[in-house]
């Protein structure tokens, strides 16, 4: 059977940089504190501010601070991250961006952006060309003209996914790039416009090269297209090859933006492809679901660059649509980032560019996205999953857990956890964590440790899934000192593994 892999670039996505920062002792920041863990500096705006609790991160309080001059001015890409673990209240993450630079601050008189509605406006200095934010070689900014570093202006989010920069005198100087708004296997990726704009084709092109970069180690083939139009896209939806699906540009959880053309083979620059349409004042199901009507597994992977393309996945949507299968799949992809801060969206490339990563080392999809959003937390909180927590695209299958003492809760490092049916086993790590590669099927796995009764449960392997199997083990001799085991591996099957029969 083919896999294909469909990435759906509809209209030019902007370049992020993948910021390099010097880590830090928690005391260059402030003063520990009792509840935070580490005191931000007092020329620091807080632009995320958020608990996580989850099996990936743990239980934890993410803060991203941006550096501001006279609380008027922000410095781009100066910044601080602070992670604190909630339950021991130690410092997980501390980093620090703080550049040294001359600059006067200006008189910053009142502007009211001339381009219609917009959910924003700020002040940024612009402190050196690397401020441009580059992501696969492309700016993310771009000036009319070479600008004088530093550089304080406006910059403004309009409604319609359009960044501007005016100087402060209110000329337009420039624009980033706009938000897009509203077995084997062969992989599917186009790009598409700004409403006309003609600097479309600057953009949204380096986010269609990294995914195609990434779809194309997990896929046989890709196929690269620009501007799609909407039969085209219908046909690589239905066809069961189709696995990996990519699509950004402007749309929601209920349209993407596409074309047609006409009897004359003109190109119309607007056509929709559609999860939803409204009836008598509802929602109801539209073409996404004929198309996956067509086919009995769902996709395994679908990325919705859509400025609101996870904001709603229940039915009808084009999460839920592409998520329905025999097996669950996956969805990932923006929710109401164009009403972000501007490091939600200047960041969203290295964050997917992080997140294909992680996923490429063989972690699930559900642990790349809180992995990556961890290192960019702004664009973490204008982000969404939803699916199988276990699906993983390198694909990969087996079973993995953890193996611990049911009296004290404490992990067992070093016990051995064997597979009856291939007599193949493997060790848990220094923290109670082991691994196994299997092929699908149902498997009887038994978990052993020294001084402890063994523990068995029947697990079904799934394709392109990592299932989760912990043991918690009884002591023969409750209150006994438990001998230490050291293990002879990492807990991850290696062909060349000596400990593996």
């Amino acid at each position: 059977m083919k896999l294909l892999s469909v990435i759906l670039l509809t209209v030019p996505l902007a370049s992020t940089a993948a910021l390099a920062v010097a880590a830090e002792s928690p005391e260059a920041g402030g003063a520990r504190t009792e509840d935070v863990g580490v005191a931000p500096p007092m020329d620091v705006v807080l632009t995320c501010d958020r608990i996580v609790d989850n099996d990936v991160l743990g239980h934890r309080h993410i803060q991203y601070g941006e550096r501001t001059i006279d609380d008027v001015i922000h410095v781009k890409n100066d910044y601080i991250v602070i992670h604190v673990d909630l339950e021991t209240n130690e410092t997980i993450l501390y980093e620090r961006r703080w550049r040294d630079f001359e600059f006067e601050s200006p008189d910053i008189t009142p502007f009211e952006p001339p381009g219609g509605d917009y959910f924003w406006k700020e002040v940024m200095l612009f402190v050196d060309e690397e401020d441009r934010c580059f992501f696969e070689g492309s700016p993310f900014y771009t000036f009319f003209d070479a600008p004088e570093y530093p550089l304080a202006c406006w910059e403004v989010r309009y409604t319609d996914g359009t960044t501007l920069l005016y100087d402060l005198d209110g000329n337009e100087i420039g624009y980033g790039v706009p938000v897009p708004s509203s077995t084997s296997s062969t992989g599917y990726l186009v790009s598409g416009t700004h409403y006309g704009d003609p600097r479309e084709y600057l953009w949204w092109i380096p986010w269609r090269n990294n995914a195609e970069s990434w779809y194309s180690k997990w896929t046989d083939s890709t196929v690269s297209v620009h501007h799609p139009e909407t039969e085209d896209i219908r046909n690589h939806v239905e066809n069961p090859d189709t696995r990996f699906y990519y699509a950004i540009g402007h749309g929601s959880w209920r349209t993407f933006q596409a074309s047609k053309k006409g009897e004359d083979g003109k190109e119309y620059r607007y056509d929709y492809y559609r999860a939803a349409v409204e009836e008598s004042g509802h929602w109801v199901e539209s073409w996404a679901y004929e198309d996956m009507a067509n086919r009995d597994d769902a996709m395994l992977f679908a990325f919705l660059g859509h400025c609101e393309g996870m904001t709603k996945t229940d039915p009808p949507s084009f999460s839920h649509a592409f998520r329905t299968g025999e097996l669950e799949g996956v969805t990932v992809g923006y929710d109401e980032i164009h009403k972000g801060p501007w490091q939600a969206w200047t960041h969203a490339g290295a964050w997917q560019n992080r997140m294909f990563e992680y996923m490429d080392e063989g972690h699930t999809v559900w642990e790349a996205f809180w992995f990556a959003s961890a290192e960019y937390p702004v664009t973490g909180e204008y982000v969404a999953f939803a699916g199988d927590e276990r699906v993983v695209v390198t694909g990969l299958s087996g079973v993995r857990g953890h193996v611990g003492n049911a009296e004290t809760g404490l992990p067992l490092s070093g016990a051995k956890v064997e597979v009856d049916e291939t007599e193949d086993y493997v060790y848990t790590d220094s923290a109670g964590y082991y691994e196994i590669p299997l092929a699908p099927g149902a498997y009887t796995l038994t978990a052993s440790y020294m001084m402890f009764y063994d523990k068995t449960y029947t697990v079904e392997v799934l394709p392109d899934r990592l299932i989760q199997r912990s043991f918690w083990l009884q002591p023969e001799f409750p209150g006994f000192p438990i001998p230490e085991v050291t293990p002879p591996g990492n807990g991850l099957v290696e062909e060349d593994t000596l400990w593996l029969r």
